[in-house]
């Protein structure tokens, strides 16, 4: 069920990304998803079979192949067929026993040679070496090489027998043998940002957090120091015999790697610090702020960026039908523009906390964290209406009825109040304040009476409190409230669409709903333990919960049909989704739009054998609007537990094709498809609606190579803490583990580096109209068939 879901856009920081030297081609990954983005077209495919987020990403010698590392409990090595995105290889690392993901695999290809190292949660990293026999890797040699450091770069030395990795205070020199030992320590005066080995000069170049580089020999000797008087250094990357400079204020800086002179210094095109550069033919830069730019220096020009947040989505809404509204740091607004979603950001002053979007006018109001509420206006370039001060705490949601005259708002303590929707006085308060917090507010107001509203909220940590208001002479009259209990602790509630219906989830694993006119239970949905949140759709026919992973995040959505409690739909691999306001769908089902804390945002498309149900009951209702009372649900469990035998929740149980026992087969299951390591993703067509947004079809289907029949024999290997050498291996097939016990030199080099008083680059004129001395290289932009 997880491969009909597609996505349609992607955003968020780009913590790793490749380059094609020879068409251009960018190869980035975003959480679990690499894209290939040709800057040209400004087109972008993705792939997304990783099991874990992707910590590195290298194109091969000769740019055939394009080989990812993901960072989860069980990294693997994938090598991909760029060009067509088939997947011609794969490998496990060696096993070994943890208790958390690594916090990264960082990789590097030198020659026929591929380092591969693991930074532990706890502390510590391991090495492993493989030859590259394209597209095949062969396991050379495992080892754990520190026990509480983290590696930030690693490199094999022109000799080909010394390894180079670069940790936070310390460069050292290992000794590949039979087994790997430390020959040299260089210990740095300051932390180390970045660190690169330059082949052709036989010389480090390591970048402080202070702000300034050092050149440094094999030797351990400083050359020479690189640094500005004004500004401070904080990324670089090294082309032939010039390396750029990336600043905190969003300049690049040319020098020379002949005299450590600054050459060119280019104004920033964004005022923000820049995270990390690439320089080729263009310059490739990706800012603080998760923007990332494609520059001609010969042209002074941006070809083309990306955008998006890089803090925690905290909540968003769709308004004016296909456009997104999202809250962070920031606030972006996503515009549908026929061929994608194309962002602009508004800069507010406060930090938020909570949005609501007008259902009808073009307006939203905004919460902050000290209680202030804001109403701003779509038109007149946003401009701020309304302010108004509710009180200290922090706004936690806020919820608009349908008619969009009156607005819901919740605080983290508990307390939850009614508006007017310009925010100018307190109609009602719903719930006073209580210790524990509480999840968000969730209001709906009933549509076949537009007299009555109900208003659904956390009344205590097991029990909901519903509120029938009436509506007379433009007041509120509230008449009646109905209090729903569940075992165990509510992490996510809703109203259903037709008003009819409580739902809410508890975190020992169940789904409660109940009828609001009868006051009992109607259904007992069983589900995983510790789920969260409660997204319906627009139709009422689906509720979606996030699960959590290995690793304790909400990475999996889940969606259940409300009519016979079985599973519809999953989707997995997403970035952690902490707060229940992220999840939204959009008005007709068709789309749903996920934020992530890491600030991640992706926007899919939603399978069609659902949306298909989604669509038919939207007709229903368009017909008869008291379809969800002429169809009342019934669920076959009414509790938790049947008798004194608890329900058991099977999480290997696969859809089943038995028609639901629900009106006119509106409820319909489909078996799950096989899953597949890897689909051959292809390109949205340009349209006018995201309606028809849809993928190309190609002839040929995705190939998949595996360099054996099991690609991880050590997975299955006993448990081990040491190292891990072959003996006499040519072939993968025929590997034995042997354990030995680790040794280093007694007495390795210590060397500290200080260079206070060398350095020759006393030129810090800004160049502004400097130009490469080189000219311009043709551009050879081939392979553009995979994005057709």
């Amino acid at each position: 069920m997880e491969e009909d879901w597609e996505l349609l856009e992607l955003s968020g920081p780009i913590e790793n990304f490749a380059v094609h030297e020879v068409n251009n081609v960018i190869g980035y990954s975003i959480g679990t998803v690499i894209v290939l983005w040709d800057p040209n077209t400004n087109r972008k495919v993705s792939i997304r079979s990783q099991n874990g987020p992707v910590s590195s990403i290298i194109f091969s010698q000769g740019f055939d192949y394009l080989i990812t590392i993901s960072s989860s409990a069980k990294p693997m090595i994938s090598v991909w067929r760029w060009r067509t995105l088939d997947l011609e290889s794969s490998v496990w690392l060696p096993y070994k026993e943890r208790k958390k993901s690594p916090v990264n695999v960082i990789c590097n290809l030198i020659g026929n040679r591929l380092i591969a190292i693991e930074n532990e949660a706890g502390g510590g990293y391991r090495v492993s070496i493989w030859e590259w026999k394209a597209p095949d890797l062969v396991l050379i040699l495992v080892e754990e090489l520190d026990m509480e450091n983290q590696c930030i770069y690693t490199s094999i030395l022109n000799d080909q027998v010394t390894l180079l990795t670069a940790e936070k205070n310390c460069l050292k020199l290992w000794k590949i043998e039979e087994k790997i030992s430390i020959d040299k320590r260089m210990h740095l005066k300051y932390k180390l940002l970045q660190a690169e080995y330059i082949a052709s000069l036989g010389i480090f170049i390591v970048l402080y957090d202070t702000g300034k580089a050092v050149s440094i020999n094999t030797l351990g000797k400083a050359i020479a120091n690189i640094e500005h008087q004004n500004l401070k250094l904080t990324c670089f990357s090294v082309i032939s015999e010039q390396i750029y400079f990336g600043t905190n204020n969003g300049s690049i800086i040319t020098y020379t790697l002949r005299s450590y002179r600054m050459i060119q210094e280019f104004s920033p095109l964004k005022l923000c610090p820049i995270k990390s550069i690439f320089s080729s033919w263009y310059l490739y830069i990706s800012y603080s702020d998760a923007n990332f730019q494609v520059i001609s220096l010969s042209q002074r020009s941006i070809i083309c960026e990306t955008y998006g947040h890089n803090t925690k989505i905290i909540s968003l809404s769709w308004y004016d039908r296909w456009n997104v509204i999202t809250a962070a740091k920031s606030l972006n607004i996503w515009r549908h523009s026929g061929k994608g979603w194309t962002p602009q950001t508004l800069e507010i002053n406060d930090e938020i906390s909570a949005l609501g979007v007008h259902p009808l006018k073009k307006a939203f109001c905004l919460g902050t964290f000290n209680g202030v509420l804001r109403l701003y206006d779509f038109k007149a370039q946003h401009r701020l209406i309304q302010s108004f001060q509710i009180g200290a705490l922090p706004v936690y949601d806020i919820a608009y009825t349908d008619d969009g005259n009156f607005i819901g708002i919740g605080f983290t303590s508990g307390q939850a109040v009614l508006m007017d929707q310009y925010c100018q006085q307190i109609l009602v308060r719903l719930e006073d304040t209580w210790s524990r917090n509480g999840p968000c507010l969730q209001t709906v107001q009933h549509l076949t009476n537009a007299s009555q509203v109900k208003f659904l909220t956390l009344h205590e940590e097991g029990c909901l409190q519903l509120h029938h208001m009436e509506i007379r002479y433009n007041q509120l009259n509230k008449t009646q409230f109905n209090l729903f209990y569940i075992e165990g602790k509510c992490t996510g509630y809703s109203l259903h669409v037709s008003g009819n219906y409580a739902i809410a989830v508890s975190d020992i694993g169940a789904i409660y709903i109940f009828n609001v006119q009868l006051g009992n239970i109607t259904g007992v949905i069983s589900i995983e333990p510790e789920p969260k949140g409660c997204f319906q759709d627009p139709s009422g026919l689906y509720i979606g919960i996030l699960i959590k992973n290995p690793e304790n995040c909400y990475t999996t959505l889940v969606l259940y049909e409300i009519g016979t409690g079985r599973k519809a739909g999953e989707l997995s691999k997403l970035d952690n989704c902490d707060s229940l306001n992220s999840i939204k769908w959009n008005f007709d089902g068709r789309f749903i739009v996920i934020g992530g804390s890491s600030g991640i945002l992706s926007l899919w498309r939603t399978p069609d054998q659902i949306i298909n149900k989604i669509t038919e009951m939207n007709d229903h209702l368009r017909r008869d609007k008291e379809f969800w009372t002429h169809f009342p649900l019934e669920l076959n469990n009414k509790s938790l537990r049947n008798g004194t035998n608890p329900l058991v929740f099977d999480a290997t149980a696969e859809l089943n094709d038995t028609q639901g026992a629900f009106y006119n087969s509106i409820v319909k299951l489909k078996k799950q498809p096989q899953r597949n390591l890897v689909r051959n993703e292809q390109l949205y067509v340009v349209t006018d609606a995201p309606v028809t947004l849809t993928r190309r079809s190609r002839s040929s289907n995705p190939v998949k190579k595996t360099v054996n029949n099991d690609p991880n024999l050590y997975y299955s290997s006993a448990k081990t803490n040491t190292q891990f050498r072959p003996r006499g291996i040519t072939s993968v097939d025929s590997f034995t583990i042997e354990s030995v016990n680790q040794t280093v030199m007694e007495d390795p080099r210590d060397i500290d580096i200080e260079c206070e008083q060398i350095g020759v680059n006393n030129d810090f004129e800004s160049f502004s109209n400097g130009t490469n001395n080189t000219e311009e290289r043709e551009q050879l932009y081939g392979g553009i068939d995979r994005f057709l």
